[in-house]
């Protein structure tokens, strides 16, 4: 089979992929991160690990654990930042006396 090409064509299964590997490695990463290792798990030493690293100034640890903590920053929206394309015309309509109106 030409590389690059790594169905047949005409395969129904190629349009799908194979998304498998993913799966299975967060799956033993999962596994592997909640065994114990001596008194706490695995995790849990990676947790405190992130925290002694942020405590000294690491600031991509400070940044993990303020996304995680309290959710990520939104990116700032650039239309927003445009006047619109069509200007709003607002109209206003202002009563003089009980009965008379005026535009």
């Amino acid at each position: 089979m030409p590389r690059g090409r790594p169905f047949q064509i005409g395969n129904r299964l190629a349009a799908l992929g194979d998304h498998s590997t993913p799966r299975a490695f967060k799956r033993e990463l999962t596994v592997a991160v909640h065994e114990t290792d001596g008194d706490a798990t695995k995790m849990r030493r990676i947790v405190v690990a992130l925290i002694a690293r942020a405590i000294a100034g690491d600031v991509l640890a400070i940044r993990e654990i303020m996304d995680r903590v309290d959710g990520r920053v939104p990116l700032a929206n650039p239309s927003l930042d445009e006047p619109p394309e069509d200007p709003i015309t607002v109209i206003e309509r202002v009563i003089d006396s009980p009965g008379e109106t005026s535009v």
